[in-house]
């Protein structure tokens, strides 16, 4: 079964199944409205009530038990309760504020995309699942892009031969991620070929979905880890994607991802594939900008732990990869003032 609800009028209806995964016109005031798989519809919806629950129970027992409020910084008290993965409070100019103020002061202008940040979407949560179980789902992503690149239609993943319950286990879990990738319209078709043991993925057209996973899905989930380490440690924090800054000079860069926790200002670089031609613009940007090495990461997927070390020390940069992105936010949230 399918389902549509339109986001202006909020007329609900069941169009045609073949419908799932594109848009259609609503048949009340003719806004465009995303077709959906219905169990999948609904058990969105029931995750937002029992989120609703929980929060109405927790302000319940707070007044309670007559806890005074803490005297928090409004940043902080923001992101305290909110769920990161789902909010559009960070696409706002007040939560950027002080990045713009922190680039003015060394002379740099900002062009700001606030939407960069809001986590309405699926790309946050698809992203964390890709980020936490890269290697499982790696072959998955390389066949996605090549087939992009090359202009092809579709792509075929051949579910891997191993170990038998490990690879039950594993294959499944792909089978489930192939599913996903579905649901939230990042492919356009999916089809499992049980005899065969073969995953077909149809390419998504939107440009949006194929720029996920030319690897801005790494952005996502660097992202989601900031802001989860803010909500952990508490900390006053202002967060950007995808800033343009530029000087009198003329010097003109892009930043993958800026933020300040506290007064501790960090760049982030995401790179899921080739990532050495870009390793002396980091350099310049660094020096450019005043930053410690400590605080000008590259965090490139797929790059073995054993080289991380040498490759910061050479090039008086930060690497990471995915895996190790989690602890190296986490360090900097504690040693941040």
């Amino acid at each position: 079964m399918a389902i549509a609800r339109c986001n202006k009028c909020g007329f609900l209806h069941e169009p045609d199944e073949g419908l799932v995964g594109h848009e259609m016109s609503c048949s009340q005031c003719a806004a465009p409205v995303r077709v959906y798989r219905t169990l999948f519809f609904v058990d969105a919806l029931l995750k937002k009530h029992m989120d609703a629950l929980r929060e109405i129970q927790r302000l319940q027992t707070e007044a309670a038990t007559a806890i005074p409020p803490k005297t928090v910084s409004a940043t902080t008290q923001q992101i305290r309760n909110i769920d990161v993965f789902n909010t559009n409070v960070f696409a706002q100019e007040a939560q950027h504020a002080a990045i713009v103020a922190w680039f003015a002061q060394k002379g740099w202008q900002t062009q700001i995309h606030v939407e960069s940040v809001d986590t309405t979407g699926f790309y946050d949560e698809m992203a964390v699942q890709i980020g936490d179980n890269y290697s499982l789902y790696k072959n998955v992503l390389d066949a996605i892009r090549w087939a992009q690149r090359e202009g092809r239609p579709s792509c075929q993943v051949r579910l891997e031969k191993g170990e038998k319950q490990r690879r039950e286990t594993d294959n499944q879990a792909i089978v489930d991620f192939c599913q996903k990738l579905y649901d939230t319209t990042l492919v356009a078709r999916f089809f499992h070929n049980r005899k065969e043991k073969t995953l077909t993925l149809w390419i998504q057209d939107a440009k949006n979905a194929q720029n996920f996973f030319d690897g801005i899905w790494l952005e996502w989930y660097a992202l989601m880890n900031i802001l989860k380490c803010a909500q952990q440690w508490q900390k006053k924090f202002s967060c950007a994607r995808n800033l343009i800054i530029s000087h009198g000079n003329g010097d003109r860069y892009e930043l993958d991802i800026f933020f300040l926790l506290d007064s501790t200002p960090v760049c982030l670089e995401c790179k899921s594939g080739e990532f050495r031609p870009h390793i002396e613009r980091a350099q310049t940007l660094r020096r450019k900008l005043g930053l410690d090495s400590a605080n000008f990461i590259m965090c490139v997927a797929g790059l073995e732990d054993e080289n991380l070390p040498g490759l910061s020390f050479m090039h008086k940069l930060t690497f990471i990869n995915e895996s190790t992105l989690p602890a190296c936010l986490q360090g900097i949230a504690q040693g941040a003032p």
